[in-house]
């Protein structure tokens, strides 16, 4: 397909033809951008995207739950403050070519907090169904399941987020 071949409805009215991806173009990818590694050697992250870890998840999570639980910072930081106050915390044990910017961490922050509150849910769905004669595994186990099954529309697989999880 063309860059100009199919216009919008009302491509006329701003004068810009829009680009219509079909079926067979792969999906388009965020381009990070380029950033000294600090080090003054001049490496510089090419990386289109880096996938997280767990062992990453569970950094970034700590991070978060020590800032928002800190009592002696108070409650007065705006949004912008306290997610860089994150941030910072989370990339000071990051390799300079692995360090993530804000929105990044902000956006993962809000995908685990969405993934480990619906596996929290299957987990109190599974103390409800199963009320006694299981062990803490074995409801763990039940809510595994659970979370798959409640979850099949949304696609989201198995929950992996476990040691996450239990940090919470």
């Amino acid at each position: 397909m063309s860059y100009f071949g199919n216009h919008a409805q009302n491509s006329h009215l701003v004068g810009a033809p829009i680009y219509i991806a079909d079926a067979s173009s792969p999906p388009e990818v965020e381009i990070l951008q380029g950033n000294d590694d600090g080090n003054g050697n001049g490496n510089v992250r090419t990386e289109k995207r880096i996938l997280w870890t767990e062992e990453e998840d569970i950094r970034l999570m700590s991070a978060w739950i020590e800032h928002s639980t800190d009592s002696t910072c108070g409650a007065d930081k705006g949004g912008g403050q306290y997610w860089g106050e994150v941030v910072e915390s989370y990339n000071k044990t990051t390799p300079p070519l692995k360090k993530r910017n804000l929105k990044q961490c902000k956006d993962r922050c809000h995908k685990i907090n969405r993934w480990t509150d619906l596996f929290e849910c299957a987990y109190v769905k599974a103390h409800r169904v199963f009320t006694s004669g299981y062990s803490n595994q074995m409801w763990i186990d039940a809510a595994h399941k659970f979370y798959v099954d409640d979850n099949k529309e949304a696609k989201l697989g198995p929950f992996v987020l476990m040691e996450v999880w239990k940090i919470y």
